[in-house]
């Protein structure tokens, strides 16, 4: 990586992974760089080296716009046989999370589907089975237990991961089995442009 090396946060949020990365968001927060909407993004043709989009997609009504915008920007395959590379994290089991709006999820291979027009460089479990799961139970049981009143579902669901939080340590086991990927909360991947 070098100064000259274009790298995209797509939908950053305030996160600041590197001063490397220029972060682009369509909120003006503190570390963004770029303000944009992502199905036009403001670059040329051909000319980023590296996206990275961490749960943005499930955010966006016509993800593959953005997708395919992804596709546009990246550089092609060059000389020495690399292209652009994209780096995403896909939701597949959790609940809804709204920022501003929440609209989809996808399996391994919706994900596949997705990026097809990319060289899949790898797909993997980005968080396992167990999390899938206490996103669900932790939200299940704070609704259960808060009889309908809202200020307490949310101290609940607070207590609830508290306590719960140390059993996600299992997907360190678990995100190996070879059915982790029928009920992982998300996957990473990892694609170059073709």
């Amino acid at each position: 990586m070098n100064e000259k090396t274009i790298i995209i946060n797509l939908g950053s949020g305030n996160s600041n992974i590197s001063k490397f990365v220029s972060n682009l968001d369509i909120v003006p927060y503190n570390n963004v760089d770029i303000i944009c909407d992502v199905t036009n993004l403001p670059f040329k043709n051909d000319s980023v080296d590296l996206i990275i989009n961490m749960a943005l997609l499930e955010h966006i009504p016509n993800q593959q716009e953005v997708i395919n915008e992804i596709h546009r920007v990246l550089k092609p395959i060059d000389a020495s046989g690399k292209g652009g590379i994209i780096y995403s994290y896909i939701p597949f089991i959790q609940g809804f999370h709204a920022s501003p709006s929440d609209f989809y999820r996808f399996t391994i291979e919706g994900t596949k589907e997705a990026f097809k027009n990319f060289t899949l460089k790898e797909i993997k479990l980005g968080s396992g089975p167990t999390s899938g799961f206490l996103w669900i139970l932790q939200e299940w049981l704070a609704i259960i237990l808060s009889f309908g009143i809202k200020p307490l579902y949310y101290v609940l669901l607070f207590l609830i991961m508290l306590v719960t939080f140390p059993l996600k340590f299992l997907d360190m086991l678990l995100i190996h089995h070879p059915k982790a990927k029928n009920i992982a909360s998300g996957f990473i991947f990892i694609g170059e442009k073709k």
